[in-house]
Order: C-alpha cells, then sequence, then structure tokens
C-alpha cells in the first residue's frame, strides 16, 4: 500500500497576492516583505515538490502512508509542522526540506542557518531544532498512544546550486538522489507493527492532523484594515463597484458578481479576522443595506454570537466559508 502523493498548494499564497491588491503603494516595507515572503513560500513548494518525487521513486516493499506538509497536533498546546512524514509497520521518517540557493552555514550556540546569496546575509530559524522539535513531539505522540516505533529524521536539501559551508552536527543533510537510497535501507528494518497496529496508527495520526491556518495575515505586516484598500476586487485584481442589477460582471475577466463578493469576503477572515458584523461587512464592500448583507451571511458557514443588534459573527476556517 502506497498512498498518492497529494501535496497542496500552500494556501497562504493566494491570500498574500490578494493583501497586495489591497496595499497602498506607499506601504514599500510591506510590499517588500509580503513579496518576499511569496517568493520564499513558492520556493519551498517547489523544493517540497521535488522531494515528493524522491519518495515516489523509492522501491517500498513494506506498507507505507505518505504524509506531505502535516501540521500535527500532539497535545493540548502543541503543534508541530513536518515537510514530509512516512509511515511504514518498520519506521516512521521525517524530512525537513530546505530549498535554498547560494552558501549556507549552519551555526550552533545559538542555533541559526546562515544564508548567503549575492553577498546578502540572511539568519534563519535553524532547521535542526525544528526538526528535533518535531521528533520529540511525534516521540510524545507515540508513547501516550502506546506505540514504540524508531523515528528517522533527515534535513534534505533540494537545491542543486546550494554550497554547504558549515554542516550541521546534529541531523544529517541528505540531497535529493540519496532518498530513495537512504529509504530503500530503511526498508529492511524488521516490522514493529502487525497490519492491524499499523493501520490503526495511521487512522489516529490522521485525526491529528489540523489543517495549517496562517490566517489573519495583514496583522504580520503592521498593516492595520483602516489602512488597506477595501471595496469589491475581483479574482483578477480588478476593482468593482457594487450594483444590486442582476448579471453584473467584471469589465476585465467576465466573473460573476457572485464569485467576486466571495472573494472579497474570503479576503476579510484570510487578512483582517476571524470575526465580522453587519456593519463591517458594509462597509468594506461599500454595500449600504443592512438586508442585502443579512441575506449574504446566510449563505455562510457562520457562527452567529450575540443579540441582533450586536451580533457578531465567526467563521473558524476549517471549512468552506460559503454554503455549498
Amino acid at each position: 500500500m502506497f498512498i498518492n502523493i497529494t501535496r497542496p498548494i500552500p494556501i497562504q499564497i493566494q491570500a498574500l497576492n490578494r493583501l497586495l491588491h489591497r496595499v497602498p503603494n506607499s506601504h514599500h516595507q510591506a510590499i517588500n516583505s509580503i513579496r518576499q515572503d511569496i517568493e520564499r513560500i513558492l520556493a519551498g513548494y517547489k523544493g517540497e515538490l521535488r522531494i515528493d518525487h524522491f519518495i515516489q521513486e523509492t522501491h517500498f516493499k513494506l506498507p507505507n502512508i505518505y504524509f506531505p506538509n502535516v501540521e500535527l497536533q500532539v497535545s493540548k498546546f502543541r503543534f508541530v509542522q513536518i515537510d514530509s512524514l512516512i509511515i511504514t509497520p518498520s519506521y516512521i521518517c521525517i524530512f525537513e526540506v530546505k530549498n535554498m540557493r547560494g552558501v549556507l552555514r549552519f551555526q550552533e550556540n545559538p542555533y541559526q542557518l546562515v544564508q548567503i546569496v549575492e553577498g546578502e546575509k540572511r539568519i534563519y530559524e535553524c532547521p535542526q531544532t525544528q526538526i528535533i522539535r518535531a521528533v520529540s513531539s511525534l516521540k510524545y505522540w507515540l508513547q501516550n498512544n502506546k506505540y514504540e516505533m524508531p523515528i528517522y529524521y533527515k534535513i534534505v536539501m533540494p537545491n542543486t546550486n546550494t554550497l554547504i559551508k558549515k554542516r550541521p552536527k546534529k541531523v544529517q543533510l541528505l540531497f535529493n538522489k540519496e532518498i530513495p537510497i537512504f529509504l530503500e535501507q530503511l526498508n529492511t528494518l524488521p516490522h514493529k507493527l502487525n497490519d492491524e497496529e499499523f493501520h490503526l496508527l495511521c487512522t489516529q495520526l490522521k485525526t491529528h492532523i489540523k489543517p495549517y491556518n496562517p490566517f489573519p495575515l495583514c496583522f504580520k505586516y503592521n498593516l492595520q484594515p483602516e489602512n488597506l484598500y477595501s471595496g469589491m476586487i475581483c479574482p483578477c485584481g480588478t476593482t468593482i463597484e457594487y450594483s444590486s442589477r442582476r448579471g453584473q460582471q467584471c469589465p476585465n475577466c467576465n466573473a460573476s458578481k457572485q464569485v467576486i463578493l466571495q472573494q472579497t469576503l474570503l479576503d476579510w477572515f484570510q487578512l483582517f479576522k476571524p470575526t465580522i458584523t453587519n456593519k463591517e461587512c458594509r462597509d468594506f464592500l461599500h454595500i449600504d443595506d443592512k438586508f442585502t448583507i443579512s441575506r449574504l451571511f446566510k449563505t455562510m458557514n457562520l457562527t452567529p454570537i450575540g443579540n441582533t443588534k450586536s451580533r457578531i459573527y465567526h467563521y473558524d476556517y476549517n471549512q468552506p466559508l460559503f454554503k455549498k
């Protein structure tokens, strides 16, 4: 059994691009930070796709399940993010993927990753501490659920334009083509679980995998909602004024009013905050009629809190914003 790899596109990429549509040009620092984050997230995603390919290339001789980009809740207050998680009856394997170019130095005391690209020095959290924390957390979860499984872990460097000047001391590095060799060596290990126990472990893990939620985004860049552009913005980036007439469309791409409204309201929750009031929605959409907003709310998966006059609507991000 090998579960097909379907690594989703990071959900914050579209939201960050939407945020750029709403940031005035005068906010140069925020715009540069957002663009750098988009570039970084896309680079990481492309690197993870390369790792997925080499995991698929591995000749597995035992049942296994692969979880790409896992956000795992291991206890009430601890969540860990794992780029690649492989479960078999014999072992568990974790890969921390760093798709980075240039010159890299893994520093210790304190743990940092130093990157030099085109003469520019950048400092990041050390992937050694990230993966060690993930392994420790997963061990805790396994023990609490009465499993004894060896965990193997590596930092994977998918970019061939990387020069490692100083290697990490606590966690070994792998490059792309070494992945199948490493995994095929692990596949000779004796089974720790029978088929029933293996399926139970996979099922239990799935229940503790939570969707990654980076929202709302604007406060990360020190942006206040009142300083950003409001109004209806089409998915293509065109700003339009709301009209009550039927059949209203984007003049640029012909997207329907419903599509534009839905995207604009998704912007609110992804960019600003998880709650909204009727007045906030009217101000944001530039719609005067509160009954239009009330009808719109009825089509959405929102939880009303409070009485009619001061009612607040809450979105929990774990389901589609709009009902089918």
